[in-house]
């Protein structure tokens, strides 16, 4: 499935993608909803009706991708980690985006919350968040008592869903340096996303971070292998 208007379809539509285009036609029931349109290949109307399979399928792929969410559990444990590893981290950023920024503080050594525990009581305060409130005002603490963005790690995008009883919203990953090239964006992209699965995966089995990884770049580099995915596509 493309979208229209990606820059890697420039030569119109094709009658063998699903695209993805805006509907100004199509009413939004809510502030939250997005008028769009999903545009299908042409497809052969005869007696095998693998015409409604694909229908189906590209129903099952949106849903799927749709359905991500967290949970306390899985956003403790990369709080966790994010404090634990917070020097090895900088340590792979240039110096000019390392040093004090204070629209991007450091979610540990930066956060008046955090600054003046140990790791160890830093972990028991994290265990003991029981909410998304809790979470902000921990990880993204600001001198006033409420929270903010402005950090190295910003959780203030999320929110309780009381409908479907789960947390709704993004984490932010706003420590990398600027990217004037798709590879660069793209390591910086992988190591969030390895970053945050092998949390996931941590709190999925069990494992003591503190235990199991050193507190140094092997250990960081061991914890981003512990969560890896092998991924499918072929490097170019």
């Amino acid at each position: 499935m493309r979208v229209k208007g990606d820059p890697r379809y420039r030569s119109g539509y094709s009658i063998a993608l699903w695209t993805i285009e805006r509907d100004g036609s199509i009413r939004k029931d809510n502030g939250r909803q997005v008028s769009m349109e999903i545009v299908s290949p042409i497809m052969v109307y005869d007696m095998t009706e693998l015409w409604r399979d694909a229908v189906k399928s590209m129903y099952r792929k949106a849903a799927a991708s749709m359905s991500i969410c967290w949970n306390m559990k899985d956003l403790r444990a990369l709080s966790k980690a994010i404090v634990y590893f917070e020097p090895c981290l900088q340590n792979l950023l240039p110096s000019h985006r390392a040093q004090r920024n204070s629209h991007c503080k450091q979610n540990y050594t930066e956060n008046p919350y955090l600054s003046s525990e140990d790791i160890g009581r830093c972990f028991e305060i994290i265990n003991n968040m029981s909410g998304i409130a809790d979470l902000k005002s921990v990880m993204n603490c600001d001198r006033t008592g409420g929270h903010t963005r402005y950090y190295a790690w910003n959780f203030t995008n999320l929110s309780w869903n009381v409908q479907k009883q789960e947390v709704d919203g993004t984490v932010e990953y706003r420590n990398p340096p600027y990217a004037n090239n798709a590879d660069t964006c793209l390591a910086w992209m992988e190591l969030a996303l390895t970053f945050v699965s092998a949390a996931r995966k941590a709190a999925a089995h069990g494992t003591k971070i503190r235990q199991r990884f050193s507190r140094d770049l092997p250990g960081l580099r061991e914890f981003l292998d512990y969560g890896a995915v092998q991924w499918t596509h072929s490097p170019k």
